[in-house]
C-alpha cells in the first residue's frame, strides 16, 4: 500500500474501507492501487461532490455527481455512519464469494472481505441494476 494524503475519488475509485490505524483514516481500493489516506471516508464523499450533488437510489445505492459532471455510483456495507461502514463500488466487481459475510473479486484481481451481509448486498446489487437501466433508457431519449 501506498500513502496518498490528497486522495479524490474518481471512476477507478473501487472501495473505501476505514483503517485501523492511529495516522490513516481511510484504504482506497482503485484500480490503480491500494492506497493509504489521513482523510476519513466521509471526507472523500463529500469532497467529490462538493459544488455537484448527490442522491440515495432505493434507500441504499448513493449516486455522486461532481461539480465538473463526473458521476460515481457506490454503496455501503452497513449503514453508512456505522462505525467499519466500507464503501464499495460496483461497476468494478467482478463477482462475489458468500460465506457468512460477502468477499468481493474485483475485475483488477483485488479483492476484499467485507462486512456486509449476503441479503444486504442481494438488495444492493439489484438497486444498482435497476439504476444502471434507468439511466440507460433515459440516455436514448
Amino acid at each position: 500500500m501506498k500513502e496518498q494524503l490528497d486522495y479524490h475519488l474518481s471512476k477507478g475509485t473501487m472501495a473505501l474501507v476505514p483503517a485501523k490505524h492511529p495516522y490513516y483514516r481511510s484504504i482506497i481500493f482503485d484500480s490503480e492501487g491500494t492506497f493509504l489516506t489521513i482523510q476519513s471516508i466521509s471526507e472523500l464523499l463529500e469532497r467529490f461532490y462538493e459544488g455537484g450533488s448527490y442522491l440515495v437510489y432505493q434507500d441504499c445505492l448513493y449516486v455522486a455527481v461532481s461539480n465538473k459532471g463526473e458521476e460515481v455510483v457506490a454503496f455501503p456495507t452497513k449503514e453508512a455512519h456505522e462505525e467499519g461502514c466500507m464503501w464499495i463500488f460496483p461497476k468494478h466487481i467482478e463477482k462475489i464469494k458468500v460465506f457468512e459475510k460477502v468477499k468481493v473479486f474485483f475485475k483488477n484481481a483485488e479483492r476484499l472481505n467485507t462486512n456486509c451481509q449476503p441479503s444486504a448486498y442481494e438488495h444492493m446489487m439489484k438497486a444498482y441494476g435497476q439504476w444502471e437501466r434507468q439511466k440507460k433508457n433515459q440516455e436514448k431519449r
